[in-house]
């Protein structure tokens, strides 16, 4: 890896402004100011060298090396340390101010090495391959722990669990929905999506390689219902490893922080959507016109479109372009008068303003349900619901049989 220096003369060398020293000189490598000086000038690099080596003039004795670096391990254990014997080389992972007491223990193994050999610092351009070089590795467990991390990183993509795909180059795209943050009109608390009807069908998705875009009706961030959320204190959704996992992953709760409107988005570009629940979708999706708007576009493409929880609270008000209710005549679950009972009594006050249940059979929906809080989804052609949080898995199954991978 070329290093390029940055804030130096032009034409200086960065590395050769160190000058070479005499091991055996006393007290010459315990200095910290020699430290400091090496770690200032690679600091002014634009990128730090892959390692850098202590190369000696004269030939050392090697076991007697290897084992006062041995002894020094426990005070350094995140140095790498290699030695290369036709180059008369010892290989170091060290480069940062704050490592500098490890570079005062590395001071200390040299100064009762076998004899006054005289050293210089040098960056290798390069990465060894030590293998063939035949590199005897003395702090073993840094040495792996760095090599893991350079092949993880190289292979991020290959080392996953190899699935079956009909057409691998061409994965498909799934629209996620869930609610913006708001206030409950019955019980005056903020109320947001509910964490496991988004994150338990998302996992699934990606275990197939779908292509996954996280929106809401407004846009912007969104926010987890506090009883969904695992880490909360009332422990409601403590068992949801999988919502868990999630919300202390940076790359998923970024994708939190800004969504995309359901207006802005091209609707042709997707294979399917998913409405997710919680709370808030009570309050804001059957008033949202481009909600339903997006759920009839992929319903009259029969493309499938899905909807659990409280978020099939998007459906009762859609009409179709034949001026029928999308429901009427559908078989169809959702949060069901039985959960809204649990809930009503668990809270003390009636906590939603309407149940799903009783509108759906309002606009001729043939509604179902597996009993409280049971695991449960069911798809009528290219509809498909679930009943409540238990149900994400569910629904996703269903939508990857729909979309035939």
């Amino acid at each position: 890896m070329e290093a390029k220096p940055t804030n130096l003369p032009a034409g200086e060398d960065p590395i050769a402004a160190i000058p070479s020293c005499a091991l055996d000189e006393p007290g010459l490598w315990a200095q910290r100011e020699r430290y400091r000086q090496l770690a200032e000038t690679l600091n002014r690099l634009d990128r730090t060298p892959e390692r850098i080596l202590v190369r000696f003039d004269e030939r050392l004795d090697r076991e007697l090396l290897e084992q006062t670096l041995e002894t020094e391990r426990g005070c350094c254990p995140f140095f790498v340390f290699a030695f290369n014997e036709p180059d008369n080389s010892l290989e170091i992972g060290v480069l940062s101010p704050d490592q500098l007491p490890a570079l005062d223990a590395l001071a200390a193994a040299f100064a009762a090495g076998p004899r006054g050999a005289v050293g210089r610092i040098v960056a290798d351009s390069h990465r060894s391959d030590r293998q063939a070089q035949g590199l005897s590795t003395t702090n073993r467990t840094a040495d792996k722990t760095r090599e893991q991390k350079n092949l993880a990183t190289a292979t991020s993509d290959a080392h996953h669990e190899i699935v079956d795909l009909t057409d691998p180059e061409r994965r498909p795209q799934v629209l996620m929905v869930v609610a913006n943050p708001t206030v409950s009109s019955t019980l005056g608390w903020p109320v947001g999506f509910w964490a496991s009807e988004l994150f338990h069908p998302y996992y699934e998705f990606l275990q197939r390689r779908y292509e996954v875009t996280i929106a809401s009706p407004d846009g912007g961030r969104v926010e987890v219902d506090a009883l969904s959320d695992p880490r909360d204190q009332s422990k409601w959704s403590v068992n949801d490893l999988i919502s868990m996992g999630a919300l202390n992953t940076a790359e998923i709760t970024a994708l939190l922080e800004n969504t995309p409107a359901i207006g802005s988005l091209e609707f042709d570009s997707f294979d399917a959507i998913v409405v997710c629940g919680g709370q808030a979708p009570m309050f804001q999706f059957r008033e949202h016109e481009e909600l339903q708007r997006a759920i009839a576009h992929f319903y009259e493409q029969n493309k499938p479109t899905a909807a659990l929880c409280h978020g099939t609270a998007a459906l009762l008000d859609i009409k179709l372009a034949d001026g029928n209710w999308l429901i009427d005549g559908r078989t169809i679950t959702g949060f069901a008068n039985v959960e809204e009972d649990f809930s009503d009594a668990a809270v003390g006050q009636r906590v939603m303003p309407y149940r799903i249940e009783d509108q759906a059979r309002e606009r001729g929906a043939n509604f179902i349900q597996a009993g409280l809080f049971k695991a449960f989804a069911v798809r009528d052609q290219g509809l498909i619901t679930g009943q409540q949080q238990y149900s994400g898995r569910r629904v996703a199954e269903l939508v990857i049989q729909a979309l035939g991978d």
